[in-house]
């Protein structure tokens, strides 16, 4: 498969969980309902349904425009450095971070896929850090360049307060994705490893003058020339 073909499927695959965001905050305002109250609150039975749905409901356009373009730029940037563990990733986070919510955060409805998206630009902050490559270290320090301000909602504060703003989840996300980033560090590792190899191996083989001995799990190719 082409990497052009990889990255835009990727991108359809972020957009169409983006797309669910905007089809239920429509579907609330052509009904002129909330369903905010259906999450419940944290620790309560009512409440364990919030850990599947708080994250697709959203307070006002506001809220839904700032959260869906973040949410595209970080979950095409997770499927794209890390195609292999990516799926797992965003479901597992989405997960916990809904769970972390529902057991830590303060009575109140806590709605929103910011705490999902704390959880990935951590994980791709602290990715970049473990794995310690170039490449990985500068979209770490740009995702904290961009997003410095994330930094100051995830502890409770008068702006917090006066904003309604859940730092709960925040700061469940950036710990669910920093928590995910380090104990995921050597498949990430090991992938980046197999993925170099292919890319920097596979065009130098020539199948009728040489061989190809398979030397380590990781597949890394020799050549050697035939004599005639």
């Amino acid at each position: 498969m082409k990497e052009s073909q990889t990255v835009s499927q990727a991108i359809r695959y972020i957009l169409l969980i983006a797309s669910v965001f905007w089809v239920i905050s429509l579907t609330e305002w052509m009904w002129e309902q909330s369903w905010s109250h259906w999450v419940g609150y944290p620790r309560s039975k009512e409440g364990i349904i919030g850990i599947f749905l708080g994250a697709w409901l959203h307070g006002d356009w506001i809220h839904l425009g700032s959260n869906t373009v973040a949410f595209v730029m970080l979950g095409s940037g997770l499927f794209i450095l890390y195609p292999a563990l990516s799926e797992k990733v965003l479901w597992i986070n989405f997960f916990l971070t809904g769970f972390g919510v529902w057991l830590f955060a303060r009575s109140a409805y806590h709605i929103g896929a910011s705490g999902w998206i704390y959880s990935l630009a951590s994980f791709l902050f602290f990715s970049g850090i473990f794995r310690r490559d170039r490449r990985s270290l500068l979209i770490s320090l740009t995702i904290m360049f961009v997003y410095a301000g994330m930094l100051e909602t995830i502890f409770p504060s008068e702006k917090t307060n006066l904003e309604h703003i859940s730092w709960e989840s925040h700061l469940v996300g950036g710990i669910v994705g920093a928590f995910m980033a380090f104990s995921f560090r050597k498949e990430i590792a090991d992938s980046s490893i197999l993925e170099e190899n292919e890319e920097t191996n596979y065009a130098n083989i020539n199948y009728q003058e040489g061989i190809i001995p398979l030397e380590t799990s990781t597949f890394v190719y020799s050549y050697k020339e035939t004599k005639k």
